[in-house]
């Protein structure tokens, strides 16, 4: 199968390929929250949860996080899946 993907790719338009592209980074974003929300309702099973009190502290220092910076662009986030794919 791989000679015959890779055989479509080098055949493709530019906008096919990145049309696949996007279904393929999709794919990853749907496979990392389906992986969070198993994670999740594991957590709630076994009774890890946290406060409301504890949530408001969590997202302020999230907040403070993308105030200060810390937090890495779309473009590096998009540029990491760029090299996956490599």
């Amino acid at each position: 199968m791989c000679p015959e993907l890779h055989n479509i790719i080098n055949n493709s338009e530019a906008k096919f390929i990145e049309k696949i592209y996007e279904l393929i980074v999709s794919y990853k974003k749907t496979l990392q929250n389906e992986k969070m929300i198993l994670e999740a309702e594991e957590d709630i099973k076994n009774g890890d949860t946290y406060s409301l009190a504890e949530v408001k502290k969590i997202l302020q220092m999230s907040n403070d996080d993308i105030l200060n910076g810390d937090i890495v662009s779309q473009k590096e986030i998009d540029q990491q899946d760029l090299e996956w794919l490599s």
